[in-house]
């Protein structure tokens, strides 16, 4: 599955399944000439733009997508697999809404009528991409919702950075590596300290943990 950003298309819900609804959708502010030339272009444009202090356009992406991560939760499921390549920006009068894409990978974390967790289980496999998803897939532990979280810091950090230490090695990098490399990111002096401070917290919460969305 490639890390790359994908070159800009009309966004297209994903079929209709059992998984949670298909067109969930966020409203932003009114693009900016930066922002306008088609969907993606925010994607690709502001992530080489962005200094310690994240612009307002990607503050608004990370913030909206929290809380459209928050309503998948609330369904019971887990994306499992958030990356840049499933934040696609509408066109023309959808040039202000993000659309969360791809639930191809998305599964129950919890029993929807009980709301029981799931139990933690190793050696699951790693699911999705390795360069965005968290520490525990790549090794191959059972999912929750910290690990959504702890890609959607990946996927900031990218937008931050225009890239990540790990990224252009992934194809040719084991797991565990790449794992390793994720938990060295927080020892680097160039990281900006919100984002520290975001990861730190995520990488703490417990398995069956509820994140704090805000």
């Amino acid at each position: 599955m490639s890390d790359a950003v994908p070159s800009p298309h009309t966004p297209q819900p994903p079929p209709h399944s059992h998984q949670p609804s298909s067109n969930i959708s966020i409203s932003l502010p009114p693009p900016t000439p930066a922002t306008s030339s088609g969907p993606g272009a925010l994607l690709n444009t502001e992530a080489r733009e962005i200094v310690p202090d994240v612009t307002w356009q990607c503050k608004t992406i990370v913030i909206r997508r929290a809380d459209s991560t928050e309503n998948i939760h609330s369904r019971s499921f887990i994306h499992r697999d958030i990356k840049p390549s499933n934040i696609l920006i509408g066109t023309s009068q959808q040039a202000s809404t993000i659309y969360l894409i791809d639930f191809s990978i998305a599964t129950l974390y919890r029993d929807p009528s009980t709301h029981r967790h799931n139990t933690f289980k190793e050696y699951c496999g790693s699911l999705g991409s390795p360069a965005f998803s968290s520490i525990n897939s790549n090794l191959g532990f059972e999912l929750g919702r910290r690990d959504d979280i702890e890609a959607l810091v990946y996927v900031l950090l990218y937008f931050t950075c225009g890239s990540l230490p790990w990224l252009g090695h992934t194809p040719c990098l084991e797991h565990d590596a790449i794992a390793s490399m994720k938990q060295d990111i927080l020892q680097h002096d160039d990281i900006p300290k919100a984002l520290v401070t975001m990861l730190s917290y995520t990488r703490s919460l417990s398995f069956t943990q509820k994140p704090d969305y805000n």
